[in-house]
């Protein structure tokens, strides 16, 4: 542990915080207290929060008051956990159709921030946040460091992000980032010579976490081991966004020497689940967020979430289309609680290109984010270097000459992007695969 990254936990953040107006300092501190309260006692904080939140989204968002009215409930029906199956689940159609009738009336005093998301499903959906459901969303990830033996200002090293699509930083930012010893690097658009780059760059930094895509660090690790590059400074390494798999597992900690921890949320609800040091599953930050899966323990089933933070959107039982599985039994760690194994249907899934550039889900999400005619999209590679891309979109055929040449700047060694607009369709789970990687077979 660090002097300075104790130093910067215990006073530059909390400073920092009390400057910018926000609580995420004294909702990380008090996450750290809640985490040993017995479980009576967590379950009636979390209740309570419910309670609040039920009586706010009958109040202030249309859908709710309508929805509730319609099936005779009161906001005093309901009163626990168990009773928000009073409640229809809410599926992310339902939201795309109408996001005006699940906005709060009030969102325009609650420092809202939009944000585009596509999940697994590759469904464009715009939904908004509150600054209290951010700030109590990053608390939970900020203890999560504590699980993985990490101060706030330890070195740490992210490798996510499309740096085509990232503004660039200002001066106050770029001192933010230098005061928390925090880097970030690509995970897109990396050739093998790139990423061999990249991993040297890591060993001089020498950072105390590094965190990442799954499938990303998994080939940096790949690469490292090649290199016979180590990272003696490292202590912890974090991943999300693709299912951590255990063979990615464990040629990520064998090659680069440190423990893996893995995470899950999504761009609608924020810090829904983390891995503690036991690696007995993913502990749902209850304070934060209520989980149901639609199935029994043990069995797979869909992920419902409840937001106990956003006021802006409140979504209560939301589908967000990944599947979980609870597991059983307690975790050795001692903390108590709902955890859940990783959530399927995440894998990262590829395009690779001739000149051995990857691209996953998450670089065309980014992509179409910026399109909001775009409803739907699936990227099919149909030869060495060709793509076909599936979209339904409320666009003319100008918008998809637009974008079929920005794909061509960004996709360099492409030499065909067929757009084929029109309903895409679901597979056989009902889940769309949003990345339909050629078979390596065709290739050869």
């Amino acid at each position: 542990m660090s002097l300075y990254g104790a130093c910067y936990e215990r006073m530059l953040f909390p400073i920092a915080n009390r400057v910018r107006g926000e609580r995420t300092a004294r909702l990380f501190r008090f996450l750290l207290e809640t985490e040993r309260w017995p479980a009576e006692r967590r379950q009636a904080f979390r209740e309570e929060k419910l309670r609040r939140l039920v009586r706010h989204a009958y109040d202030q968002v249309p859908y709710y008051r309508e929805t509730m009215d319609r099936l005779g409930l009161r906001p005093e029906d309901i009163r626990t956990v168990a009773d928000l199956a009073h409640l229809p689940i809410l599926d992310r159609q339902q939201i795309r159709e109408n996001p005006d009738a699940f906005l709060a009336r009030d969102a325009h005093t609650r420092a809202l921030r939009w944000t585009t998301t596509s999940g697994t499903t590759g469904a464009q959906l715009r939904s908004a946040r509150c600054a209290n459901g951010r700030m109590w969303a990053w608390a939970c990830v900020y203890r999560y460091f504590r699980w993985m033996g990490i101060r706030l200002g330890d070195r740490r090293l992210d490798l996510w992000g499309a740096r085509d699509f990232v503004p660039p930083t200002t001066a106050s930012r770029r001192l933010s980032l230098w005061l928390r010893r925090h880097e970030k690097l690509s995970a897109y658009e990396t050739t093998d010579a790139e990423v061999d780059a990249q991993v040297r760059y890591v060993a001089r930094f020498r950072p105390t976490l590094l965190r990442g895509y799954a499938s990303a660090l998994h080939r940096f690790a790949q690469h490292a081991a090649a290199l016979g590059v180590r990272f003696p400074s490292l202590r912890a390494i974090s991943t999300s966004s693709d299912a951590l798999m255990p063979s990615m597992r464990r040629t990520i900690e064998e090659a680069l020497g440190a423990p893996a921890f893995d995470q899950y949320g999504c761009g609608e609800v924020l810090g829904v689940a983390f891995e503690c040091e036991a690696h007995h599953g993913l502990h749902v930050a209850e304070e934060h967020v209520i989980a149901e899966v639609d199935a029994p323990p043990g069995h797979e089933g869909d992920l419902l979430l409840t937001d106990l933070d956003n006021y802006a959107m409140p979504l209560l039982r939301y589908r967000n289309g990944d599947i979980a599985t609870v597991e059983t039994g307690a975790c050795p760690c001692g903390r108590p609680g709902l955890r859940l194994r990783s959530p399927i249907g995440r894998a990262g899934e590829y395009i690779v290109l001739p000149d051995s550039r990857r691209y996953n889900r998450t670089f065309f999400q980014v992509f179409f984010n910026q399109y909001p005619s775009v409803r739907v999209f699936q990227v099919a590679q149909i030869g060495e270097a060709e793509l076909e891309v599936r979209i339904q979109h409320d666009g003319g055929e100008e918008e998809i000459l637009h974008m079929e040449r920005r794909l061509h700047e960004h996709l360099p060694g492409v030499t065909t992007v067929r757009f084929r607009p029109g309903v895409v369709r679901p597979g056989p789970t009902g889940k769309l695969q949003v990345i339909v990687p050629i078979a390596r077979d065709a290739l050869r």
